[in-house]
């Protein structure tokens, strides 16, 4: 007698594929504060505690210097970045990273203000930049993303 059962219908699960985060590389980032901020507001709005596997911040000058020039701010910056396991890389120099990453890819990859140090009236920020933009197209595929942020030239600021 058949009366008696009962059929549960089981509720189809829903399953979200999981995005793999775009392996991200950030260039001069001095005390490591851009990329403490990225990727704090990453891990607030993704609860992804991964996300800093995927991410490479670099610096030209050397760690000694960054301790030095950044005494108040560096050292905090970099612990909290290597808890997320963020890759921390000094003296990498922007206009070689096809050298030194040679056979990685990063889809997405921010260099912010990008300077030699010397006056803006010596002229050499194009060339820093069109360096870079050749190194940073062999590591990257189409439709990955450079993110730039270029200083204004001193003349410009307005008082």
């Amino acid at each position: 007698n058949n009366t008696n059962q009962v059929i549960i219908d089981p509720l189809p699960v829903l399953i979200t594929p999981v995005k793999t985060p775009k392996r991200r590389l950030m260039l001069g980032e001095a005390d490591f504060s851009f990329a403490k901020a990225w990727l704090s507001k990453q891990l607030e709005k993704t609860k992804n505690n991964e996300l800093g596997k995927f991410l490479t911040a670099t610096e030209y000058r050397k760690r000694e210097h960054l301790i030095k020039d950044y005494a108040l701010t560096f050292k905090k910056n970099e612990d909290f970045l290597k808890q997320y396991n963020v890759q921390l890389e000094c003296g990498v120099d922007a206009t070689k990273i096809h050298e030194k990453y040679k056979g990685k890819k990063f889809s997405r990859i921010h260099f912010n203000f990008p300077h030699d140090g010397s006056s803006y009236n010596k002229g050499s920020l194009p060339p820093i930049i069109a360096k870079f933009f050749e190194s940073a197209a062999q590591l990257q595929d189409i439709g990955d993303c450079i993110y730039m942020a270029i200083p204004h030239h001193p003349s410009e600021h307005k008082n």
